[in-house]
């Protein structure tokens, strides 16, 4: 007689709230009182491929900050309590160097779920599928860990979800109209914000004769989508759901599983299918930097405190030596002294930022003081704090006696709202701000030392500004954030020599004038700017010193280094650039956690538009909407918002809502190339999304509208308005695969200006195109070692897109790690360029493509 191994006596449930089964209920509670042990374990459990992993990944999931030795000896702590609690038979380990679970002494759900499916039992998978992974759960400091529960949570929902669909299916075929009606909601819950499977639900659900059902479900999706995401649904969905209210509905798709994220290395698919590529390159035209660098002006060590309720009921609590400035609260009766307010704020972070076991947020994060006259109680504190994500608020209050301005201020813990330390009055002349202020922040910044029982030699850092060169450096840094083009950043470099012009001794002004030029297009001046400020390195805060090695990198196209430079800056502004940094490192998940944590608490139009890059690259093409409609409604000017909103509805298949933005929200054609380009870039993104036919429609129209302008404003004219027409042109031309076309153009604007790059590089791909290999090569051979400097690979990124033409898979993938490794940005240009089309199933571009995080 066969005897059945007994169960494992432990059990843990990671789906949904999760849960720890044991013989000591005690014992279960103990483990999921530490969210570093449940970490631990559950990695352990649900990680594949299953087996043993090496001391060395659990301490970079985990303890990443920790040295080496103190990381080994916090996982031996880790096993060891897992042991005590759970018995030594849980834990197996091979060597000194591995670990693992053993499969005789706990069982796990996530792995009978992936069991029940490879064995085809679909509804025993589902009933394990409670929730989706470790919901809620967060550990702080363990990034590496939360990208990967990030991904193995999404792998896990994706399976559930083709489960539930295979379900339906399988029911309607049957004709078993009630199952298939419960799976195909259980696919809708899986998935609550898709709308690709909500049509497929409900045309599933007309199918089998419950039109009311299907009507309900849309619904209760527009009422959550609406509530959630503040967003409607697209037409095509619209136009579904009225024909199944009037008994129309003819020929709905038969219901299949969609993923939420496809693989962006997808072959090409056939006409009205979509493909996970991102925005149109950037082509045809001279470079046009969108994706501005961003860097706050003044220089703050500041890491954002993260806190999350759990699961079991865990919450963090900010730490209170996270410590964020609110902006001083001027009630002198006079609105000329207001920005005194953020400079007190401003040079308060400035000194804290040298106090080396306190993180400082910035200014912006946290607003006016709390409350008005009077001082507002705990609550307004906690509020404050809770929004920067700080433990601890210094804050305060100008006021006037006679000629004399006094300023006092208070620390104040968060989480108690305990008053620590009221400091003050601080009086000084009205006449003389700088010195004030300058008194304020020794007096705060050597308190907040005391307090913390920190040892700092110096933690004051240089003088504050005079008040002059702060009020200009104020209105450079106001429109350093809302500069987009070359023009505008002529307005904040000009405000920038003032400030140094008012104040030699002023760093901040001087280190963002380099991130000006940058944006400007003028390398060799940030080059020089930069090499400049080299000698003043002495004199810099630790803030400083970073964001000026994030320059230096930046000039010389090392993105790496410029990703570990910024890293260490710390402060907001930090943070929005290593969202750019990450996003340019194809770290998209990085981006995304960085970009959101930066527009929460200071929002610009780069940052959301690096957002959405990273949405779109991820494939969340439904978030990309959602961040494309509230950047619309906060910058309601800028036309590259637009063109994200189109291309996410162009990746989700709402091409409805594609003509409707293009006729009424971009500019008109009679405005001139810029919007026949912006055009041009929705028509590439449709093209990537398999929408080959509508891309072909938006390339006639600019044909239709530029063909006879730019043989108005041609040669004769010579007019800068012509030539770019022409770019504007010969781009339509090359996407709607007229080739001789476009090369006739490209050939005029060539005889003009002999030797430009990108014409070369045009010719190239336009002759590969046109089956001419010979001249192709030729082209591509005249690029080598073109790009000047500050130019960052342009020219080794065209020779990757002939060499993709002519079938040279290896050497093109060669060239563009070339082109990423001299500096180029190259993913969003890279996932949606018709160039790269031969390469999509490619393994090495595959892998290339992929996240990497």
């Amino acid at each position: 007689m066969t005897q059945t191994a007994p169960s494992p006596a432990i059990s843990l449930r990671l789906l949904g709230a999760g849960g720890l089964d044991t013989p000591s209920d005690e014992d279960g509670a103990a483990v999921l009182a530490r969210p570093k042990l449940v970490a631990l374990l559950s990695f352990l459990a649900a990680s594949t491929p299953r087996g043993f992993h090496r001391r060395d990944t659990l301490i970079g999931l985990l303890w990443p900050e920790m040295d080496q030795e103190r990381a080994r000896g916090a996982l031996r702590q880790s096993l060891y309590h897992l042991r005590r609690f759970l018995g030594n038979g849980v834990i197996a380990a091979r060597g000194d160097e591995e670990v693992a679970l053993s499969g005789d002494g706990i069982e796990c759900d996530v792995a009978h779920f992936e069991a029940a499916l490879g064995r085809g039992a679909r509804e025993e998978a589902l009933g394990l599928y409670r929730g989706h992974l470790l919901e809620g759960f967060f550990v702080a400091g363990a990034p590496a860990f939360e990208r990967w529960l990030e991904q193995r949570r999404d792998e896990l929902r994706r399976l559930a979800l083709r489960a539930a669909w295979e379900l339906a299916e399988q029911a309607r075929d049957a004709s078993q109209a009630a199952a298939a009606a419960h799976w195909a909601r259980q696919a809708l819950r899986l998935a609550p914000h898709d709308e690709g499977v909500l049509r497929q639900a409900i045309g599933l659900l007309d199918q089998v004769g419950d039109r009311a059902g299907a009507v309900r479900e849309y619904e209760t999706f527009v009422r959550e989508l609406r509530d959630d995401l503040d967003l409607g649904p697209a037409r095509e969905t619209e136009s579904l759901v009225e024909a199944i209210r009037t008994g129309m509905a003819r020929g709905i798709p038969e219901p299949g599983v969609r993923p939420a994220a496809p693989s962006p290395s997808a072959a090409p698919a056939a006409p009205g299918d979509g493909l996970p590529e991102p925005r149109a390159p950037r082509w045809f035209r001279k470079p046009v930097y969108r994706h501005g660098i961003v860097v706050a002006a003044i220089a703050i060590a500041g890491v954002l405190a993260v806190w999350a309720a759990t699961s079991v009921g865990w919450w963090r609590a900010p730490d209170r030596r996270q410590i964020v400035v609110a902006v001083f609260e001027n009630i002198t009766g006079d609105s000329t002294l207001d920005p005194l307010g953020r400079m007190a704020a401003d040079w308060i972070t400035q000194g804290l930022d040298q106090v080396s076991v306190v993180e400082v947020m910035p200014s912006e994060a946290a607003g006016p003081s709390p409350g008005s006259r009077g001082w507002a109680g705990s609550g307004a504190f906690r509020a404050l704090a809770r929004a920067a994500g700080a433990g601890t608020v210094v804050s305060g209050r100008y006021y006037l006696s006679g000629d004399s301005l006094r300023f006092q201020a208070r620390i104040v813990d968060s989480r108690t709202g305990r008053l620590r330390s009221v400091l003050g009055p601080v009086t000084g002349s009205r006449g003389a701000p700088s010195a004030l202020v300058d008194s304020l922040r020794r007096l705060v910044t050597g308190t907040v030392a005391a307090l913390f029982d920190v040892r700092v030699s110096n933690p004051i850092g240089g003088r504050a500004p005079s008040f002059e060169a702060y009020q200009a450096y104020l209105s450079a840094h106001r429109a350093f954030y809302d500069a987009p083009s070359p023009a505008q950043w002529s307005d904040v470099l000009l405000f920038l020599s003032q400030a140094i012009a008012l104040d030699s001794t002023f760093l901040d002004p001087r280190i963002l004038a380099g991130f000006a030029y940058l944006n400007a297009g003028d390398h060799a001046a940030a080059d020089s700017s930069a090499r400049a400020l080299l000698s003043l390195r002495p004199r810099m805060t630790p803030g400083q010193g970073h964001l000026l090695d994030y320059q230096l990198a930046l000039v010389r196209g090392d993105r790496a280094a410029a990703l570990a430079a910024i890293r260490e800056a710390g402060g907001l502004g930090a943070r929005l650039c290593v969202g750019q940094e990450a996003l340019q490192a194809n770290l998209l998940q990085e981006a995304v956690r960085t970009l959101r944590d930066a527009q929460r608490l200071f929002p610009t139009y780069r940052q959301w538009i690096a957002l959405m890059d990273a949405y779109h690259l991820l494939g969340e093409y439904r978030l990309e909407l959602r961040e494309a409609v509230s950047a619309r409604a906060a910058f309601p000017d800028q036309d590259g918002v637009v063109e994200a909103r189109l291309r996410a509805e162009a990746a989700l298949g709402r091409l409805d809502d594609v003509r409707y933005g293009l006729d009424n929200d971009l500019p008109p054609l009679t405005s001139g190339s810029g919007a026949g380009f912006l055009r041009l870039a929705v028509a590439a993104e449709l093209r990537a999304h398999g929408h080959r036919a509508a891309s072909f429609e938006v390339a006639d129209r600019v044909i239709d509208w530029h063909l006879p302008r730019s043989a108005r404003n041609g040669p004769s004219g010579g007019s800068p308005a012509g030539t770019e027409d022409r770019w504007t042109l010969a781009r339509a031309f090359y996407l709607r695969e007229r080739w001789a076309d476009a090369e006739a153009v490209v050939r005029e604007l060539a005889s003009e200006s002999p030797g430009d790059l990108d014409l070369l590089g045009a010719l190239g791909v336009i002759s590969a195109r046109r089956g001419d290999g010979t001249a192709a090569q030729r082209y591509s051979d005249s690029l080598s070692g073109r790009s000047p400097r500050g130019d960052f690979g342009r020219d080794t990124y065209w020779q990757a897109r002939i060499a993709s033409l002519l079938g040279q898979s290896e050497r093109a993938m060669n060239l563009l790690r070339e082109a990423h490794a001299r500096g180029r940005f190259i993913w969003v240009a890279v996932h949606a360029d018709v160039d790269f089309e031969p390469l999509r199933d490619y393994p090495a571009f595959r892998q290339f493509l992929r996240s990497r995080d």
